[in-house]
C-alpha cells in the first residue's frame, strides 16, 4: 500500500507521501458512501470553541462505550450535538483524550462531572 501512496506523491509531488495518505484518511468517508450509510450530519452555521461541557457530553457517551467504527461513532455522536462538526468531535477527542478519559473514569467511581453554568463557557 505505501508504494501506491509514493506512487501517488510522485505523481503529484506538491505534496508528500505522508500528506496523501493523511488526506485519504481523513476523507476517505466522503468518498466511500453506499446506499445503506446514514447521511452525515450537517455542520453547524458557525464554529463555536470546545468548552469543558463538550469534554462531559464526550465522556458520557464513550463512557457507555458505543460501537462501530471511529467514523460512525462520531457520525452519531455529531447527530446527537449538531453545535460542532462531527470531524471536529473526532478530532477534539482525539486532542483532548487523556481529559475525557479522567473524567470517564471518574463516572465509573461515581463521581459528578456535570459542569455548572459559570464554568461551562471556560475555552479548552
Amino acid at each position: 500500500m505505501v508504494a501506491f501512496w509514493k506512487d501517488v506523491a510522485s505523481k503529484a509531488p506538491h505534496h508528500s507521501r505522508a500528506s496523501w495518505m493523511k488526506f485519504w484518511r481523513r476523507h476517505k468517508h466522503e468518498l466511500n458512501r453506499t446506499e445503506e450509510d446514514d447521511p452525515l450530519p450537517q455542520p453547524p452555521e458557525k464554529k463555536m470553541r470546545y468548552s469543558r461541557s463538550d469534554d462531559v457530553l464526550l465522556a458520557k457517551y464513550f463512557y457507555t462505550k458505543p460501537e462501530g467504527t471511529s467514523d460512525k461513532v462520531f457520525q452519531a455522536f455529531g447527530r446527537l450535538h449538531p453545535h460542532h462538526p462531527w470531524k471536529g468531535w473526532q478530532e477534539h477527542h482525539r486532542i483532548h483524550k487523556a481529559k475525557i478519559d479522567h473524567l470517564i473514569h471518574k463516572l465509573a467511581n461515581g463521581e459528578n462531572i456535570d459542569v455548572d453554568e459559570s464554568t461551562s463557557s471556560t475555552e479548552c
